[in-house]
């Protein structure tokens, strides 16, 4: 492989993603049409017509269903609020929204494409990239930041990687972490 070959690196999907998703607190959130989404937040009021018709209209076994029912909904956007930041963090972690991607990585930058999307960038528009033990941090903003995992690369992928990191340095491409 020579230097100006681009370094490709195939079907990278990160392991965090994949774990963010099966400990989503509603899974089926995603199948879920707007009939199910309907029956699910209008079911509870279906108990409050039997209830007051059982009581005969006993105002306080009315109020207290009612109360309780206004918790179970809550709970519920609740459970909705946290799968939407979920998907959030997925949108700031990783360009491919959990979908295994393809990374081609030059001297100019870097593109990312997976089934549904290609997002490229240059090396100019990232303040900087961070490694650690597992994955290279490439920080678009202090807020976003794609992240490669280690483990979808071999010994000599990584070293070529450092080798376009360093020189993108070198070309001052990569200033650093903003203020």
């Amino acid at each position: 492989m020579s230097a100006t070959d681009p370094l490709v690196i195939k079907g990278v999907v990160l392991e965090d993603t994949e774990r963010i998703l099966r400990k989503s607190p509603w899974p089926a959130i995603n199948r879920a049409s707007g009939f199910q989404w309907a029956v699910t937040t209008g079911a509870p009021f279906v108990p409050i017509a039997f209830i007051a018709t059982a009581t005969n209209g006993s105002r306080g076994i009315i109020v207290i269903t009612v109360l309780l029912l206004v918790l179970a909904l809550l709970a519920i956007f609740l459970a909705a609020g946290r799968v939407w930041k979920t998907y959030a963090k997925l949108m700031l972690w990783t360009p491919t929204w959990g979908e295994a991607g393809d990374w081609q990585i030059n001297s100019d930058g870097l593109s990312v494409d997976s089934h549904s999307l290609r997002m490229a960038a240059k090396w100019s528009a990232f303040v900087d990239v961070a490694e650690n033990a597992e994955v290279f941090h490439f920080i678009l903003s202090p807020a976003q930041v794609w992240a490669l995992p280690k483990r979808a690369m071999s010994g000599d992928e990584i070293a070529r990687l450092k080798s376009l990191i360093d020189e993108a340095r070198a070309r001052g491409d990569l200033k650093g972490v903003p203020d």
